[in-house]
């Protein structure tokens, strides 16, 4: 057991100095052992932060500082959310978008966009990257059968796209 809760201050546009306005939680997710979360909404920022204080590994709660004035809905009382559960934001037929953090308030409003040009997005905030819900994430694509990665990690995204490729055939 090593029950320890890291908050990582995270992403562009602050001038926070390089080593607080990168997205490194791809990196951490490939460490075994680690479990990383990325909440968007201050309900999951509750309920992720609550299930990180449970845990009895170590984990990474990266904030995206962008978020830090984000007014929402925050359930009363005992709230906590499961690791590895994505959460379904958008739904549609024709594309899914897989997302975390701030991006996902993006990826929400051009799925918005699209959906008035006939063209129905899933929109997938991940919530943690390890555990990753991969179920959500093949369910969509069984329907979609294309996917976007909207993420401010550069690693992230050419790992992701090398595994989208594999598991679509190339």
């Amino acid at each position: 057991k090593c029950p320890v809760v890291i908050p990582l201050a995270y992403g562009a546009g602050f001038n926070a100095a390089p080593q607080h306005s990168q997205a490194v939680y791809s990196m951490m997710t490939s460490m075994p052992g680690l479990k990383v979360v990325m909440p968007s909404t201050p309900a999951d920022a509750k309920g992720l932060l609550t299930q990180a204080i449970r845990d009895d590994d170590p984990v990474l709660f990266f904030e995206h500082k962008a978020l830090y004035a984000t007014k929402g809905e925050v359930p009363d009382g005992d709230y906590a959310i499961p690791f590895g559960h994505a959460r379904l934001t958008r739904s549609g037929e024709h594309v899914t978008i897989v997302t975390c953090g701030l991006m996902v308030g993006f990826a929400e409003a051009t799925a918005d966009k699209l959906a008035q040009e006939g063209i129905g997005c899933d929109v997938i905030d991940i919530r943690t990257s390890s555990p990753l819900d991969e179920e959500a994430i093949l369910d969509s694509l069984v329907t979609t059968g294309r996917l976007v990665i909207v993420d401010e990690s550069v690693v992230e995204i050419l790992a992701a796209s090398r595994e989208a490729e594999a598991l679509v055939g190339g």
